[in-house]
């Protein structure tokens, strides 16, 4: 009797439709299959990543990104849209064969957003036969469905778990595997170290004027400061400088350590750097500081196109 009974309901509902319970559950169940696709379609787009990367197809990895994608490295300017990844990464892998591997601890989609939290292991092989880098670390990927329905990253940010001065993929240091036919040409050296040497001239007399000489004069500046404000264009550019300088009594900047690597029509620094800044009315700060830049020549001179640095904490 009971089988009956739910034959003869099945047919009621079949004859009259569907009652509001049962289309909300189905609303649901597709809710759900649609979600379950999503999540398979984003770990799918992942792979792609690293099969490329397994592959060396430098256009394979690219075509993951967004056109406006930002990522977010280690010590270094974000990577504003898919041509500055495309610049950036390039040397790598031409150098590098590249191994990684990610643990995705979160997968959550949001409509046409969605984000992957997750935990990697990286490893760098230089195809000169030199010294392997090893990383561990964690990222977050925000991606962004197309109007294809695919997905691609829009977002990224990454970190390693090792300290500054353990981590080698943080640091770029391992951009130092360069093969001779990337090494910088006499005439491009005396350039950019006359750029750093006036630059710490200007700014150890804070003048304003000839620091900003030194930057490219564009909208597109893009300077990146400790505390992770991010200043964009020339003109903002100087208004902070002026700011900053109209506060010190006195300044003393020094470089370190520093060390060039070329990347496309730019060349990248990243190095250490020592303060000592008196302000007005305060005490003397003293710190130290891990910066990265892009130089290239603009309008005949060699000028700073972007700038970051961030203060190392004493262990």
């Amino acid at each position: 009797m009971r089988i009956l009974a739910a034959l003869a309901a099945t047919l009621l509902v079949t004859s009259i439709g569907c009652t509001p319970d049962t289309e909300e559950s189905t609303a649901n169940n597709e809710d759900a299959v649609q979600h379950q696709a999503d999540v398979q379609a984003i770990l799918d787009l992942e792979r792609r990543v690293f099969d490329a990367q397994i592959a060396g197809d430098f256009d394979a990895w690219l075509n993951c990104f967004a056109e406006d994608a930002i990522v977010m490295a280690p010590n270094m300017p974000a990577l504003m849209n898919k041509a500055a990844i495309r610049q950036w990464n390039a040397p790598y892998w031409e150098k590098f064969f590249l191994h990684e591997e990610s643990d995705a601890r979160e997968v959550e989609v949001a409509g046409d957003w969605a984000f992957i939290r997750a935990h990697w292991t990286w490893t760098l092989t230089p195809k000169d036969g030199g010294k392997i880098v090893e990383d561990t670390g964690n990222s977050i990927w925000i991606l962004r469905r197309q109007h294809d329905n695919s997905w691609k990253i829009a977002r990224g940010i990454y970190n390693s778990e090792k300290s500054v001065a353990e981590s080698e993929v943080g640091q770029g240091s391992y951009l130092a595997h360069a093969s001779p036919e990337q090494e910088l040409t006499a005439e491009e050296l005396a350039g950019i170290r006359d750029l750093d040497r006036r630059f710490l001239d200007a700014y150890n007399r804070l003048d304003v004027d000839d620091l900003m000489n030194c930057l490219w004069r564009s909208p597109d500046l893009v300077v990146l400061l400790y505390d992770g404000t991010v200043f964009v264009g020339w003109d903002t550019v100087r208004k902070i400088t002026e700011e900053t300088f109209s506060g010190l009594a006195s300044a003393h900047v020094e470089i370190d350590e520093v060390a060039f690597h070329r990347s496309g029509d730019a060349i990248m620094a990243v190095g250490t750097a020592s303060y000592e800044l008196q302000p007005k009315d305060g005490p003397l700060q003293t710190f130290s500081a891990r910066w990265t830049d892009f130089r290239r020549i603009e309008d005949g001179q060699w000028v700073y196109v972007s700038d970051h640095a961030q203060i190392l904490v004493p262990e």
